[in-house]
């Protein structure tokens, strides 16, 4: 008889704590925005490469994806010293041969170039970002972000965050996202 009690005090009180997650009440509410808010620093889009491991890629396959000639690429890497290596030399290698992060000579690479543009993706991670995160990834204006979706009757602020607006106007995260591009 005792188990069913401990049982029954145990279902209860996950349940409890799924209501108050689900309604997002202080202090559960505070937990969830913390796991939010760190999630959201891990990654910069300003300055993350076009593609997951980047560092594997060629140069010649870094240059085709981020659509800069590679001879521009080997220009730069010349005009600072960097040692190319082999043609099939990956940015991890020529990075670790510079003493530099693969980030850091990406960084250098596409100084000055237009960043490609990400296509938007389900569960591309937009409710975790603000709409000033979301202009830096679309490479977009915040103030015409903002415009945007004043027209569509969400006000919003560069700071606002999209799941926040997706979840006060009935919407997904990307198609808040998807307002803000029209």
């Amino acid at each position: 008889m005792p188990r069913k009690r401990e049982l029954a005090w145990s279902a209860v009180a996950a349940t409890a704590l799924l209501a108050l997650t689900l309604a997002e009440v202080p202090p559960v509410a505070y937990i969830m925005e913390t796991r939010e808010a760190l999630s959201a620093s891990w990654s910069d889009p300003t300055t993350e490469p076009p593609v997951p491991h980047a560092e594997l890629l060629t140069l010649a396959k870094l240059a085709d994806t981020v659509k800069v000639p590679v001879e521009k690429i080997n220009a730069k890497l010349d005009a600072a010293g960097i040692d190319r290596g082999a043609a099939d030399a990956t940015l991890g290698e020529i990075a670790e041969k510079a003493g530099l992060k693969p980030s850091e000579l990406y960084a250098r690479l596409l100084e000055g170039e237009a960043k490609p543009a990400i296509p938007l993706v389900e569960g591309g991670g937009y409710g975790l970002k603000s709409v000033r995160q979301i202009g830096d990834q679309l490479q977009v204006p915040v103030e015409v972000l903002i415009e945007n979706l004043r027209r569509e009757g969400i006000e919003a602020d560069a700071d606002s965050n999209v799941k926040a607006l997706a979840t006060a106007h009935g919407k997904l995260p990307i198609e808040v996202v998807k307002l803000m591009q029209k």
